[in-house]
This record gives structure tokens, C-alpha cells and sequence, in this order.
């Protein structure tokens, strides 16, 4: 009898495939607040809030050891050397560099970096009086940058910025406790990754037809 096929080699956990059998999209994601708006711990939150959406949109999303692991590896040779662990700062240093970004998205397998840029978070508190009632108005707004880098094509092939504000109005002698910015971080985390959703579709679809017209 014929022997029988070896068995298929295992799948890369690396990369991950679709149901379809495809090669899942790879990204890794940067946060930085350029202007330390806001608590550090609200920035791994907004981290999170973006890592987990792109992973519901079908993304695999690099994980933060690996992120520090790569830049680890990568900052020890070159003109990149450094010592110790990366801290965010030296994260930051790597990935500001379009260069840099671009060999350190390939050292991490990732198809896209998704950097994310903290510009403004700005708080404000007004009072008024009527009928005898004095209400206080929270306003807050988040604005935030960010940027797709193409590790295939070596370029950033899009970005932009979004702004998200919010109110809330609360009476005298009011005990409730209204956290306007997780507010704004889900809904400017929800609205980026939308963003990057449709421009790396696009990107995908465009390569796709023009891999065709060579077949």
C-alpha cells in the first residue's frame, strides 16, 4: 500500500490564519502622550481599548512583550544601541523615526504599525445659575493623532487626527460621579481603529488588484 502523507507541518502561531485559511494582518500598536495630558495609567487603558477592537475587527495585534522584546533587539545594534530594557521613552525614540519603524515592524512580523499620538486633553469647568439652582458643566475634549506605517511598502500610508468631546452637567448637592475621559477614550479609541480598519482594507484591496493584472 501506498504510504501514508505526512502529516501538514503545524500552523506558525505567529501567524495566525482566518477561517478562510488566510494569513491574518498583523499590527503593532504605539501610544505615546507627547504632552503628558493625561495619567499614564489612562494611556495603557486607551492602549488596550485599541488593541482589543482591532483584535475583534480580525486583527492580530503584537503583544507588548513582544513590542519590548523587538525594540530590546533592536536598540542593542547600530546607531540604535542603548542599554537595559526599553522604557516608553526609548520605544518612543525608535518608532518616531519612520526608518527605524519600518525595521522594526519587520523584526516584529508585523504587517502595519498603528502610531498613536496624545496631542491635547482639555478640561473645563463652568458654572451658571438659574431658578435658584447652581450647576456645574464639566466639559472635556481628547485630541489625538495617528499614523499607518506600511512594513511591506516601508512608508507611511496614511494618518490623521480626531477629536472627542463630552459634557456633563451636575446640580448642586449632586453625589454623582460622572469619568468623562474613559468616555473619550473608548469613543476616540473606537473611531481611530475605524479609521485604520478602512485604510488597510483599502491598502489590501488595491494590492490585491494590482497582483492580479501580473497573473
Amino acid at each position: 500500500p501506498a504510504p501514508a502523507p505526512a502529516p501538514a507541518p503545524p500552523a506558525d502561531p505567529a501567524a495566525p490564519l482566518t477561517s478562510s485559511g488566510a494569513k491574518r494582518t498583523s499590527v503593532a500598536i504605539f501610544v505615546k502622550d507627547r504632552v503628558h495630558a493625561i495619567p499614564p495609567e489612562k494611556t495603557a487603558m486607551l492602549t488596550e481599548l485599541a488593541a482589543a477592537q482591532l483584535g475583534g475587527a480580525g486583527y492580530r495585534v503584537v503583544s507588548r512583550e513582544d513590542i519590548q522584546n523587538a525594540v530590546a533587539r533592536f536598540a542593542r545594534t547600530g546607531p540604535n544601541a542603548g542599554g537595559g530594557a526599553p522604557g516608553a521613552e526609548e520605544i518612543d525614540r525608535v518608532v518616531s523615526d519612520s526608518t527605524n519603524a519600518v525595521q522594526l515592524a519587520r523584526e516584529m512580523g508585523a504587517d502595519y504599525l498603528f502610531i498613536v499620538g496624545i496631542l491635547q486633553y482639555v478640561p473645563r469647568n463652568t458654572q451658571y445659575e438659574g431658578n435658584g439652582i447652581k450647576t456645574d458643566v464639566q466639559q472635556k475634549a481628547l485630541t489625538l493623532s495617528w499614523k499607518i506605517i506600511d512594513a511591506g511598502k516601508g512608508a507611511t500610508v496614511d494618518g490623521g487626527e480626531v477629536t472627542q468631546a463630552d459634557a456633563v452637567r451636575q446640580t448642586q448637592g449632586s453625589t454623582v460621579e460622572t469619568e468623562l475621559l474613559d468616555g473619550l477614550l473608548r469613543g476616540v479609541s473606537a473611531r481611530i481603529v475605524q479609521d485604520f480598519d478602512a485604510r488597510v482594507r483599502s491598502e489590501e484591496h488595491t494590492s490585491e488588484l494590482q497582483s492580479r493584472q501580473y497573473l
